[in-house]
């Protein structure tokens, strides 16, 4: 037991020593502090770290290392993180956490993600249907979609977020928000539109 407190403070040594994007001897340090309980020092060095690394990679390491040692909270704490500093990266986290059976964390990074997309790309788009599908979470998508009509969005990028959930969830979901897509966004996908008003019964 006092050669592991001996080594924990050598690496926290090495860590204040280390440049800020090195990852050698961390992982380490922080499997020392969750075996000697250290849990609030353990958080508060993952976060540290992730913001230095911007390695998407490491940050599922250390999310899940935390979630697996019970600190749920501090692993939440670290998806938002995560989803903040690296956006582009969030769709692959995202459905990286989901299959590894952690939807709650999957979904907390789903959120945070979506919360900072004030005007979303196409790209964005076609990324964060896909990642909402991932953890069956219909919902963020169409939340989405009606700001963005009640927001005067592009037609086209309305047309092209109610083409993409309807891949991803079935034309059924888009009952709901149906009566905010108009006809010149729909018209703007004009395949998409044909197949949904015939699924809608219209045969005109």
């Amino acid at each position: 037991r006092g050669n592991r407190r001996e080594a924990r403070e050598w690496l926290e040594l090495a860590d204040q020593r280390a440049p800020a994007d090195a990852s050698a001897g961390r992982l380490l340090f922080l499997e020392l502090l969750i075996e000697a309980k250290e849990n609030d020092r353990a958080i508060e060095r993952s976060r540290s770290w992730v913001k230095a690394w911007r390695s998407s990679f490491l940050c599922g390491k250390l999310i899940l290392r935390l979630a697996r040692s019970g600190l749920n909270a501090g692993a939440s704490e670290l998806a938002a993180d995560c989803a903040d500093l690296m956006p582009n990266d969030t769709p692959g986290m995202i459905s990286y956490l989901a299959s590894k059976g952690r939807q709650d964390l999957a979904q907390r990074m789903l959120l945070c993600w979506g919360d900072r997309m004030s005007k979303p790309s196409g790209l964005e788009l076609r990324s964060f249907v896909p990642a909402s599908a991932a953890v069956g979470n219909v919902g963020a998508p169409l939340t989405k979609m009606a700001q963005r009509v009640r927001g005067s969005a592009d037609t086209a990028v309305q047309g092209e977020l109610a083409e993409e959930v309807a891949n991803a969830f079935g034309k059924s979901v888009l009952a709901a928000i149906r009566p905010l897509l108009s006809t010149e966004a729909l018209l703007t996908r004009p395949l998409f539109a044909a197949e949904l008003w015939m699924f809608e019964g219209n045969s005109e």
